[in-house]
């Protein structure tokens, strides 16, 4: 599949981000915390990890700024809830960036 448009480009990652949450809530609430191994990125982690890169730095970097990636840790989210929210949000704050490009900038 070739990219040609913004929309095109916007209804692709739209579905990508869509296929991510649909395997983030397949994960029990209870097991939020769990890692492999110790010291490890836990599930919570991973999750906190896919939002933040796509906000703070896919996003930016776009609009020609430095990264603002810091961190992914349960400062930003803690609880099944609040991690699968603040997703979401970091996923409509990007979106809401990466519309504002025109199809030449791709």
């Amino acid at each position: 599949m070739e990219i040609r448009t913004i929309d095109s480009f916007l209804q692709y990652f739209k579905n990508v981000r869509e296929r991510t949450m649909r395997v983030a809530r397949c994960i029990p609430p209870d097991k939020l915390d769990w890692s492999y191994a110790p010291g490890k990125f836990t599930l919570g982690d991973l999750l906190r990890h896919i939002a933040v890169a796509e906000r703070f730095m896919w996003a930016e970097n776009l609009q020609g700024h430095k990264s603002r990636y810091t961190t992914h840790g349960k400062e930003l989210a803690d609880g099944y809830d609040d991690v699968m929210a603040f997703m979401e949000k970091k996923h409509a704050e990007s979106m809401e960036i990466f519309a504002k490009l025109s199809d030449e900038d791709l």
